[in-house]
């Protein structure tokens, strides 16, 4: 095969790439808002917009803005106490966890915007 030919074939599967992995960040988004939604609505706003049902706590929108997404995924995992002393102790599978992250990360907005047309 000739350099132009296996450069070629190279940049074909590179597209093809995307694609399939956006296929899996889809899917991974629905099943980490499904974790949410089951499991972290009752006191979260789970949503890109709304306020948390309960006081204080912050909207899922916003907490990556307090917890580094890795730090937060070892928490989950691993059931250590995150959050304020009334929050539930969680133990997530691994797999729950990381779509969950996604999930957030889909989902995330400064605490304090900019004011429109800045």
């Amino acid at each position: 095969m000739g350099k132009p030919v296996l450069l070629l074939a190279l940049a074909a599967s590179l597209v093809a790439i995307p694609a399939s992995a956006q296929t899996s960040m889809e899917t991974q988004i629905e099943n980490g808002h499904a974790v949410a939604v089951k499991e972290c609505s009752g006191c979260h706003a789970v949503e890109a917009a709304g306020k948390s049902p309960r006081y204080g706590a912050p909207e899922f929108r916003h907490i990556l803005a307090r917890y580094h997404s890795n730090t937060l995924r070892v928490e989950l995992v691993e059931g250590i106490k995150i959050g304020h002393r009334n929050m539930p102790r969680f133990s997530f599978d691994p797999a729950a966890v990381d779509d969950l992250i996604v999930y957030l990360q889909s989902i995330q907005v400064p605490e304090h915007p900019a004011p429109p047309g800045q």
